[in-house]
């Protein structure tokens, strides 16, 4: 393990494997007081900046401070005076040289220039500065680096906190808000810790027994030895899939902090280990209906092994990745899925997926409690989206009837017949509900239909189906009744089905969460939701395996069968509603490389967000080339609207364009389109007209699979991978060409370091579809309620929503310190009107943007920036060989 450095941020010491970039200071400066004070953090920093290392240092360095506290009274009433006679003369060395900006005795004074070049002494302790000694140093700001400029105000009116004792020596600098900036001189003084009335200890005496004294605080005795510690709040990491929890824990085994006490939730998918599983199409409800008829012996073995220190004894006493622990309880023949979840109550770091922490059907299963905890939440630019979808609920009417089928058996297997009536009543009304306002639809769209309820009309309809307030909780409490006696019951040796398939409950648990938002507090959340009827033509054909297709050609000879789906949806407008279970954490710490615009997050949201950073990226500017074009070779215009983008002139244009950028750019590029319509009709004319064949002179093309087939994409992924990694010196193809959709797999979270991604081209700017039935009735939600909840207009929800699209896109190119490459924005829009346009891009982009009036010269420019990283790469490398 490399050595670590102590560095001094907010007040605390943490760990860093290096000395911090910039960007990375000031992460975990905002990290570290959002925690202290309460508060929740939006943080976007771009990737490659060390985002994810910043996290969990700070975190990590807290929570360890906040454990060495953990068994000691630290009530004001019981905590010794400080009164250091060192204390005494640091504040008199400060008062005498404040005005010279000089402190004598054992302080250090750096400029911010001595940081940057390296030329802090080894005994200064300061935010980024290398640490071997107790000292205490003081920082002289640089307004040249506003990174680094310190906080006017360390503490917010009405969150103040007590000061720990680590605090009460540290030197803060303090500026007067109301000078200007080139006259503002730091003043040092020694901070008194400010008391909260609210969390001041307290003792009370009885007034028959004055000698017995308590804290009503911390419930400690004085002249007693016992002591209740405080709890010290657990570190939830959640990002956007499992590939990313493999690269937070890299990052965690380079930290200080790699032996903490750790877990990672992951799904049955990933962890089941169980051969009678392997081979089910959906792993988790085969699982969870094993466990209802036989059992399984993997679970039954995970007692064993059950607890942090008995898995640090078996070899992981380290960071450990999933895959480690799945191949470790293959060899001991335990369940890796149910070990994971019971390491979580011993656990300081638990990562998962964030939708484990986001969604409540998974979060109740994993029994994940978030009061009083630190949550992260990465990648979280979609997380309007993802607290939306949680609070929002689709049956089908073909899920209603199964479940129909399965009560039929258990009450004709004498199961529960009273409360299987109940549930089985209540489906059936709802089926019938759906088939009687199936034929009085209104149609939106080629092959599709619906009705739509809102408000407390919605309510009025479920009275009629026996899910009124009332009846809803009788239903709620009848189904947990019978999950819990189906926990304690197995099947009988004949076979029969004794408890709800899990696809029966997994519904019902949908329609009950829906329900719960829908009448908690008093119904407060009512107009929040809108109910709807929706009526899709899907087309399937009668094969071996039953698959839906759609399509309407012939399938091995037969004719698709048009197929109509009725589902019933539950639909949240307001993200706030799924995110208010999140107003219990201590602290929620939201970061992405790409959250601008973030306007949205606070009022979206429903919580108070009142620490922001957009910082700044690591990279030299003449590492990366950020061009806007607006027309053709031949000045066409290229507004990427969809009446322009149908002609053949805006096709063929764009073709001759991209096919330029592949002449000047070297290895992969990608090119992201915004929708599959569109790449679909591109990818027909371009090969009608040869300019595909003039691509494949110059690269290897590929393309996004349209649709959710994991298999065929990781397999073009591996292809684009191979040939960009490829020195074929024998062809005229230089590396790749990888069109994508915005949105798809490949703009969200995908790594194309180095020269898979020397280039990245975004035509147009992706726009939600106006069409989409959701879409339209955000909008118009937020339009209603804009000025009494303080929502964005619809129509700014609906930038917002395209250049967040936008902005994940570009953030493939430039994944490290060292990376070079071009981000190319295709658009006649940034070129007119590049004020309004650029606002919405991503802070660091955005400074660094050139607008291009012609092709050639765009051309001209990107060639001589190709040649010039180039160049620089071969004199690096000599000096490399040299060294």
């Amino acid at each position: 393990m490399a050595s670590h450095k102590e560095f001094k941020i907010a007040g605390l010491s943490v760990l860093f494997p290096c000395k911090p970039y910039p960007s990375q200071f000031s992460m975990m400066d905002k990290i570290i007081q959002s925690i202290e004070r309460h508060q929740n953090c939006l943080l976007e920093s771009p990737t490659g900046s060390g985002k994810t290392l910043a996290l969990l240092c700070s975190t990590l360095a807290w929570q360890a401070e906040e454990k060495k506290h953990q068994d000691i009274c630290c009530c004001s009433c019981h905590c010794q005076k400080e009164t250091s006679s060192h204390s005494d003369q640091v504040s008199e060395a400060i008062m005498n040289n404040s005005s010279s900006g000089k402190v004598a005795g054992n302080l250090t004074t750096l400029t911010m220039s001595e940081y940057k070049s390296g030329d802090c002494t080894s005994s200064s302790v300061l935010c980024g500065t290398p640490s071997t000694s107790k000292e205490n140093c003081i920082v002289i700001n640089d307004d040249s680096d506003e990174e680094f400029r310190p906080l006017a105000k360390f503490r917010t009116p009405g969150k103040t906190k007590p000061f720990r004792k680590r605090d009460w020596k540290q030197i803060s600098i303090e500026y007067e808000d109301d000078s200007p900036a080139s006259t503002k001189s730091p003043v040092a003084a020694v901070k008194k810790p400010s008391v909260d009335p609210e969390s001041t200890c307290s003792i009370t005496r009885s007034e028959e027994n004055a000698g017995s004294q308590s804290c009503s605080s911390c419930a400690c005795t004085k002249g007693s030895n016992k002591v209740t510690p405080r709890r010290v709040p657990k570190i939830f990491f959640g990002t956007r899939t499992h590939k990313q929890v493999a690269q937070i824990v890299r990052e965690l085994r380079k930290t200080a902090y790699h032996d903490v006490s750790m877990t990672i939730l992951a799904s049955r998918e990933h962890t089941c280990i169980n051969p009678q599983i392997a081979s089910s199409v959906n792993k988790n409800e085969g699982c969870k209906d094993l466990l209802k008829d036989v059992g399984c012996r993997f679970k039954d073995r995970v007692m064993k092994y059950q607890s942090q220190q008995a898995i640090k004894y078996l070899g992981l006493s380290t960071a450990w990745d999933l895959e480690d622990l799945v191949n470790l309880m293959k060899a001991k023949k335990a369940c890796p899925y149910f070990l994971s979840r019971g390491l979580k109550d011993q656990a300081d770091l638990i990562i998962c997926p964030y939708n484990y922490l986001v969604d409540p059907l998974i979060r109740e299963g994993m029994e994940i409690s978030l009061k009083g905890q630190i949550v992260l939440l990465d990648e979280a630019h979609n997380i309007e989206d993802s607290a939306r979808e949680a609070a929002s609920q689709s049956i089908t009417q073909e899920q209603i009837q199964r479940a129909l089928q399965d009560m039929d058996t258990l009450m004709d297997n004498g199961i529960r017949i009273a409360d299987i009536s109940k549930l089985r009543q209540m489906c059936f009304k709802l089926d019938s509900f759906i088939s009687n306002n199936g034929s009085s639809l209104t149609h939106c769209d080629f092959d599709q239909s619906y009705r739509l309820w809102s408000g407390f009309d919605i309510i009025a309809q479920l009275q009629h189906v026996d899910l009124g307030p009332q009846n809803f909780q009788n239903l709620k409490s009848t189904l947990a009744s019978i999950k819990a006696e189906e926990t304690e019951e197995r099947a009988n040796p004949d076979g029969q089905q004794r408890a709800l398939s899990s696809a029966t409950a997994g519904l019902l648990e949908q329609l009950f969460l829906a329900l719960h938002y829908l009448y908690t507090d008093n119904m407060k959340y009512a107009e929040d939701y809108r109910v709807s009827i929706v009526k899709n033509v899907r087309y399937a054909a009668v094969d071996l395996d039953g698959s839906w297709l759609n399509s309407r050609k012939n399938h091995r000879g037969r004719r698709t069968q048009a197929v109509e789906v009725f589902t019933l949806n539950f639909w949240c407008m307001n993200p706030a509603v799924g995110f208010s279970d999140f107003s219990c954490c201590r602290t929620v710490i939201l970061t992405s490389g790409t959250l601008s615009p973030v306007d949205s997050f606070q009022s979206e949201l429903g919580l108070p967000f009142p620490i922001v950073l957009e910082a700044n990226h690591i990279i030299r500017d003449e590492q990366v080339w950020v061009g806007v074009i607006g027309q053709g070779p031949d000045g066409t215009s290229l507004q990427a609207v969809y009446r322009n983008m149908e002609t053949f002139g805006f096709q063929d244009q764009l073709g001759q364009l991209i096919l330029g950028i592949c002449k000047a750019v070297p290895k992969g590029v990608l090119c992201f389109l915004p929708s599959y319509n569109a790449l679909d009709k591109l990818t027909s004319r371009w090969k009608q007209t040869g300019i595909w064949e003039q691509f494949q002179h110059h690269k290897h093309v590929m393309s996004e699979p349209r649709g959710s087939d994991k298999v065929d994409f990781d397999q073009i992924l591996r292809s684009f991978y191979k040939t960009v990694s490829e020195d074929d010196t024998s062809s005229s193809c230089d590396g790749a060409l990888f069109f994508a959709v915005c949105r798809g797999k490949v703009s969200e979270g995908m790594d194309f370091a180095d020269n898979f991604a020397r280039a990245v081209i975004t035509v147009g700017i992706p726009y939600p579809n106006f069409k989409d039935v959701q879409v339209d009735l955000k909008r118009k939600y937020n339009d209603r309620y804009q000025s009494s909840r303080r929502l964005l207009s619809g129509n700014l929800w609906y930038e917002i929503q395209a250049f967040r699209a936008l902005n994940q896109a570009l953030g493939r190119c430039i994944r490290h310190r060292c990376d070079w490459g071009a981000l190319i924005i295709v658009d006649d829009r940034f070129v007119k009107n590049t004020q309004k346009y650029s606002s919405g891009l991503s802070k660091w982009v955005r400074q660094k943007l050139k607008v291009h009036h012609s092709c050639d010269s765009m051309l001209v420019s990107l060639q001589q920036f190709t040649h010039a990283r180039l160049e620089q790469e071969l004199k690096d490398r000599f000096q490399l060989v040299g060294s």
